[in-house]
């Protein structure tokens, strides 16, 4: 997900070049840290709610270009450090679905079933015996996703209700794979809660170069 401003000077201002260079200025001084405000807050759902290895929420990059006369400030989610991001912010299968979605980042406004184009995201289909959540047939197709949340049941930590941690990482993984998993939002929460502030910083640049 990316959320960018952009700005031409030259639509803005004409071919006033003294007030170009007053308008760069102003506002990389002021929406660079409305934008970094953005970035924080992203980075404090993740690590609130959905992450647990750090890389999500390394993955949420701020950059900004105003040496030209378009000028661009930019916070996003980068696939190449987290692929799996844009799978936490929706979520996936039948539970990828707002009215169902879970975590802290909940109730952040009416605009949260806002989907990406290539929506919805498929469960895992992996074959396993679908009549015996303790029936080990087929673990090798994904013990890697049992793996992750194994470590994730230990992190946490979390105490199963039967069995060991190893149990309960393999229901937990047969339970994605059956329904998916609920969206765990945190750039939209965090872009609804920094767009004013994020409109008013732009609003003000283009007064104080213009005076």
């Amino acid at each position: 997900m990316r959320v960018t401003i952009e700005s031409n000077v030259d639509d803005v201002i004409g071919s006033i070049d003294d007030v170009k260079d007053d308008l760069r200025k102003e506002f990389r001084k002021r929406l660079t840290p409305a934008m970094a405000m953005l970035q924080a807050r992203a980075k404090r759902y993740v690590q609130d709610d959905a992450d647990w290895t750090g890389a999500l929420a390394k993955s949420i990059e701020l950059e900004t270009d105003t040496g030209s006369d378009l000028l661009t400030f930019e916070v996003f989610q980068n696939d190449n450090i987290a692929p799996h991001g844009p799978l936490v912010e929706y979520g996936t299968g039948d539970r990828g679905n707002p009215t169902q979605t879970m975590g802290m980042s909940q109730n952040v406004g009416g605009e949260m079933d806002r989907k990406p184009p290539d929506y919805p995201y498929d469960s895992p289909s992996i074959d396993y015996n679908s009549d015996n959540a303790f029936d080990l047939t087929g673990y090798s197709n994904f013990a890697a996703l049992v793996g992750a949340i194994e470590n994730w049941v230990k992190t946490k930590p979390i105490e199963p209700r039967k069995g060991d941690t190893f149990t309960a990482a393999v229901a937990i993984a047969r339970s994605i794979i059956e329904n998916g998993t609920y969206g765990h939002p945190y750039m939209r929460p965090a872009w609804f809660k920094s767009e004013l502030k994020i409109k008013r910083a732009a609003e003000n640049a283009l007064k104080s170069a213009t005076r």
